[in-house]
């Protein structure tokens, strides 16, 4: 809502990183006045540690760099026509995710006799009073804002310069380890020689893109698949309200149906398309077979996220669902099963929208050589709208 307290007008090329638990994604992304942005590059690169696991910062860190390394060498010849190099990017975003930033969303009444006029200031000293008093002194605050606010009751799209004597706001906070955001930014600074990065919470981005091109959506969930773990955000009456993460993202589908199926993860993907199709064959069988008791495995451990949701607010039929293009379509078969029903307020299914580059490419585009990718998308239309090219 009051995304507006930082606006800057965005136009040229920017650079967009998606740093997620277990992948990075990147992006070079042309903006121009009056035009829908568009996305000239992107690329994707999973990443493990020694261990396995992904939530090493040692690993994130040095496949940021990696990637970096990959938008200049390969991205940038192809968007400014000129040998590889690092230079011509106009600025860097950084859309941070879990689990490395926290999130705190909670309700602020504020009640007084007289009426408060509602300005600039007061709004950043409110945030800061209310998010700010438990933050640890290695914490960075990577956003704070302002989703919603009732004035006397009466919902208010922007509540500056406007009284009132019962306010009541919905907040968002995200925090970052203060170590970590300074190793982020060295790195992407030295590698665009650029002197400042910008770090955001890709939650924040990706629900203020689909609560403004979904206006028909107030309540809604917001499913996002990463390599390591789910996120699952909800939202009530255009807010947020609650956020959970489950510990289990794509890597946990592939990883135990390659280990079942006795073949590598790469081959996966192929095996989920075919047993989509449904085609009968011995080799779709054992793998639908397969699935299924994945399916049961990872549903469970859904339900215990869902379960946590409900029991305070109750859960909408709308689900948004975004994950990478290979198992977009099994998570969406699970997600929409009947199962669900349990769940919904409606005791229906969810619907289940899926959010690909497809889905929001009226808003935006996407050049041929590129394949969608959903965060870097959303990512791009927020700054679009933060630049004033939005509604």
């Amino acid at each position: 809502m009051l995304e507006g307290l930082f606006r800057k007008k965005i136009k040229g090329l920017t650079a967009i990183f998606d740093i997620k638990q277990g992948s990075v994604g990147g992006a070079l992304v042309l903006f121009k006045a009056g035009e829908k942005p568009l996305i000239r590059y992107a690329h994707r690169i999973s990443y493990r540690g020694n261990s396995g696991g992904s939530d090493d910062p040692a690993h994130l860190v040095k496949t940021l760099r990696h990637l970096a390394e990959k938008l200049c060498t390969h991205g940038l010849p192809k968007v400014l026509k000129e040998e590889p190099g690092c230079r011509g990017v106009d600025r860097v975003v950084a859309f941070v995710g879990v689990p490395w930033v926290n999130i705190k969303i909670l309700e602020h009444p504020v009640v007084s006799e007289k009426p408060i006029t509602i300005t600039d200031r007061w709004l950043h000293s409110t945030l800061q009073n209310a998010l700010s008093a438990d933050k640890k002194e290695d914490e960075l605050i990577l956003e704070q804002s302002v989703v919603r606010a009732h004035l006397n009751g009466y919902r208010t799209n922007d509540p500056r310069n406007k009284s009132a004597k019962r306010i009541n706001l919905s907040l968002f906070e995200a925090v970052i380890n203060a170590g970590l955001a300074a190793k982020i930014q060295e790195t992407l600074e030295n590698s665009f020689h650029l002197n400042s990065v910008s770090l955001r919470s890709a939650l924040l981005a990706a629900f203020t893109v689909v609560r403004d091109h979904y206006e028909n959506e107030d309540n809604f969930l917001l499913v996002t698949v990463g390599s390591e773990v789910t996120e699952v955000a909800l939202a009530r009456e255009d807010a947020l309200v609650a956020a959970e993460v489950l510990a289990r993202g794509s890597h946990h589908l592939i990883e135990g149906a390659a280990a079942q199926l006795h073949t590598v993860p790469e081959e996966v993907p192929a095996r989920l398309s075919i047993e989509l199709q449904g085609t009968a064959s011995v080799d779709a069988k054992q793998t639908q077979s397969t699935l299924a008791a994945l399916e049961v495995d990872w549903q469970r451990s859904f339900d215990t996220i869902l379960t946590k949701l409900k029991t305070v607010h109750g859960l909408p039929r709308t689900l948004f669902l975004g994950a990478s293009h290979s198992v977009r379509p099994w998570f969406g078969k699970v997600l929409g099963s009947s199962a669900s029903a349990v769940h919904t307020l409606t005791r229906e299914p969810f619907r289940v929208i899926e959010l690909d580059g497809e889905e929001l490419l009226h808003h935006h585009h996407i050049h041929a050589d590129v394949v969608p990718d959903s965060p870097l998308s959303l990512q791009t239309l927020f700054l679009h709208k933060l630049g004033g090219g939005g509604r």
